[in-house]
């Protein structure tokens, strides 16, 4: 940037840069909660019938993320758990499928980490 070299670590910030200039903070902001603003790109993998890249607002609990994007639990099974941000994530119990995506939410059970979802 600014005929400097440059290291860009973390591509889903800087992607949502031209939208918040676009729109404004306030709307970004809109699409998160309380406890964390605008969205997230997850990869979601697992026992689901759509796997992949999805960007949910920080509304989206677990569940919805899994039922309404995912097409929801394959082979009539029930979620046992949720395997959150890769090696340096932890393990969601299904009792927490309704919790809404922050770090704070997740903090005694995992970090979301590197932003992935495998659900088992």
């Amino acid at each position: 940037m600014w005929g400097k070299p440059t290291v860009l670590n973390n591509a889903e910030t800087w992607a949502t840069v031209p939208k918040i200039i676009e729109k404004g903070a306030d709307w970004y902001a809109s699409m998160g909660n309380d406890n964390a603003n605008g969205c997230k790109i997850w990869a979601i993998s697992g026992n689901i019938k759509y796997n992949g890249l999805m960007e949910l607002d920080m509304k989206t609990t677990l569940r919805e993320a899994l039922d309404d994007y995912c097409g929801g639990i394959q082979k009539k099974k029930d979620l046992k758990v949720v395997h959150v941000g890769g090696v340096t994530g932890g393990f969601l119990p299904p009792e927490l499928a309704d919790t809404r995506q922050t770090t704070k939410a997740f903090e005694c059970w995992c970090f979301d980490g590197a932003s992935q979802l495998c659900c088992i």
